[in-house]
This record gives C-alpha cells, structure tokens and sequence, in this order.
C-alpha cells in the first residue's frame, strides 16, 4: 500500500488523531473510528503509518533543542506506543492465526469438495458411457424396428385386402339372411293374423255363451227376488192382521180398565160418604180406601204398560213399512252374487 492512497491517508489521520489523544493506534480503535474497513487493509497501512511515524520520532528525538518536558513525553510515548505495538502485533499475528486456520479449513473443505466432484464426474462419465451404450443398442433396436414395421405394413395391405374381401362377402350374406328374414316375417304375420282372427271368433262365441248364462241367471234371480216379496207381502199382511188384533185387544183393555177406575172413583166417593156418617166405620173405610188406592195404581200401572206396548208396535210397524218400501227393486247384495256368479262361469 502506497503512502499517497486515500484509505491510507484516512488511516493515518485518524492514527495521528489518537495519538494526540494520548493513545496508541491499533487496528479495532482506527476501525471503530472509521466505522468500516478491513483488518488486513488497515493492518498494512497502520505498518507504514508506524515506520513513518517512528522515524520522524526518532529523528526529532535527537534534537537538543527540544524541551526536556516534551522530550519525556515523547518518551513515553514512545513506550507506551512500543507497548501497544507488540499487544497489537499480539492481536494480529492471533487473527492472522485464525485467518490461517479458517483457510487451511476452507482449503480442506474444497479439496474434499473437489474429491466428491472428481468422484461425480467420474460417475457422470460412467453414466454417459452407458447412455452412449444404450443409445447404440437403441439404434439397432429400431432399425429392427423399421424392418419389422415395413414387414408390417406388407401384412397389413394383405390383411387389408382380405378383409375387404371379407366385407363384400359378409354383406351378400347379409343381404341373403335380410331377405330370409322379411319372407319368414311376413309368414309369421300370417299366421299372427289367422291366430288373432281365431281367437277372436273364440272369444265372441264365449262372449254369447256368457251372456246366455247371465240373461239364464238374471230370470232366476228375478222369480227369487218376486218370491222373495210376495213371502214378504204375505208376511207383512199377517203382521197388520197380528197388530191390528192387538191394536184391538188394548183398546178394549184400556175401555174396560177405564170403566174400572171410574166404579173405583164412585165406590171411593160412596166410602167416604159412608166415612162421615160413622166414625167406627172409618178405619174399615180407611183400608177399604187404601187397597182401592192400590188397585188404582196398579190399575194405571197397567195402563201405562200397554200404552207403552201400543208405541212399541207402532214403532216397530213404521220400521217394517220402510223396509218393504225398499224392496221396490232387486236387492243389491243379489244383483252382486249374480254378476259374481257370471263371472265365473265365463
């Protein structure tokens, strides 16, 4: 390094500046001066900055002109700054130490590094030997396979011959069974026709005989359901006769239970006559009148008995005329047995 360049002068003005402050330049203080920089670079020009510096030193320190005040300072300083130089020397030859062994690291890393890439290559030469060695077996592989692709070809136009031959041959047989077929349709839709035909004659003649059978069975039905009513009209006679007779019964019972009370009334009225001309006589009329009280209440008891019959049989009578006013037509439990029966004989 030069003692003109600009890192050097920068270096050795801030030197210079320490040393006025009374302090010795090394290498950490000139850099955290200059808040940048290399250790080495400021290593080499603190070096120069030294010698320079140390001779001029030496050189003033011989003048006797000089004051003995400034002489023994500069004497300590000088001290003090051979003190520091070896402490930074000290410091210098640890971190060029250090440097030494990051190098000598570094250098056995890349030596290391450069055996596994000689080792890489190796392999890549290998691999490209055998990619060269496929490459030529592929080369043969597909000039085989040309070979193998024209013979190919020849067959294919054999085969494609062929099989035209094939087609035309498979459509005149198409052609012939199409025809087959249409002839045996048309056969089988005769015979369809003929069978429909049949069947239908056979089902009309069923038809007939079904409606023989039903018209036979409605006749029969109908002489039951006439039988049916007259037994009922028969019946329903008998029961106006029954009730018309017993309509008649209870009017004269009710007349003659009627005639009953009004002699009871006269025989209580003439009793209680007779109960006030005698007063011995009042408890024989007493219980005289007591059992015809009795006789009385059964008497209406009975009354009331028969009405109650009479509402009975009326009731039952108006129940009996709505029903044979229902049977004006054929009951509809018969009309349903019969199209069952119908039904089943079809």
């Amino acid at each position: 390094m030069t003692s003109h360049s600009a890192s050097y002068l920068r270096i050795a003005d801030v030197a210079t500046q320490l040393v006025a402050e009374g302090k010795w330049p090394t290498v950490l203080e000139v850099r955290t001066r200059l808040g940048s920089g290399s250790n080495t670079t400021i290593n080499e020009a603190l070096k120069v900055w030294r010698q320079t510096f140390l001779s001029r030193l030496s050189t003033t320190g011989r003048r006797p002109d000089w004051p003995v005040a400034l002489q023994e300072a500069m004497e300590s300083i000088w001290q003090q700054a051979c003190q520091q130089a070896d402490s930074a020397l000290d410091s210098v030859r640890a971190e060029a130490l250090a440097d030494a062994d990051a190098a000598r690291q570094r250098a056995s890393q890349a030596e290391q590094r450069q055996a596994e890439l000689e080792q890489q290559l190796h392999q890549l030469q290998l691999n490209h030997d055998a990619t060269l060695q496929r490459e030529r077996g592929l080369e043969q592989a597909l000039a085989s396979a040309q070979a193998q692709a024209e013979a190919l070809g020849q067959q294919c136009q054999a085969l494609q011959a062929q099989q035209e031959d094939s087609q035309r041959r498979q459509a005149e047989w198409l052609q012939r069974h199409r025809e087959a077929l249409a002839e045996q349709e048309t056969q089988a839709q005769q015979r369809l026709d003929a069978a429909l035909a049949s069947a239908k004659q056979d089902a009309e003649q069923r038809e007939a005989l079904a409606y023989e059978r039903l018209d036979g069975l409605r006749v029969h039905l109908y002489g039951q359901i006439e039988a049916e009513r007259a037994g009922l009209r028969e019946a329903r006679q008998q029961w106006e006769i029954s009730q018309n007779q017993l309509r008649e019964d209870m009017e004269k019972r009710e007349l003659r239970l009627s005639a009953q009370l009004t002699a009871l009334h006269g025989e209580r009225e003439q009793l209680l006559a007779q109960l006030a001309d005698s007063e011995q006589q009042h408890q024989r009329w007493q219980q005289q009148y007591q059992q015809l009280n009795q006789q009385q209440h059964a008497l209406q008891q009975q009354l009331g008995e028969a009405q109650q019959a009479l509402a009975e049989s009326r009731g039952r009578q108006a129940l009996l005329q709505e029903w044979l006013s229902q049977l004006t037509g054929p009951p509809r439990s018969l009309m349903a047995s019969a199209q069952a029966t119908g039904a089943g004989q079809d």
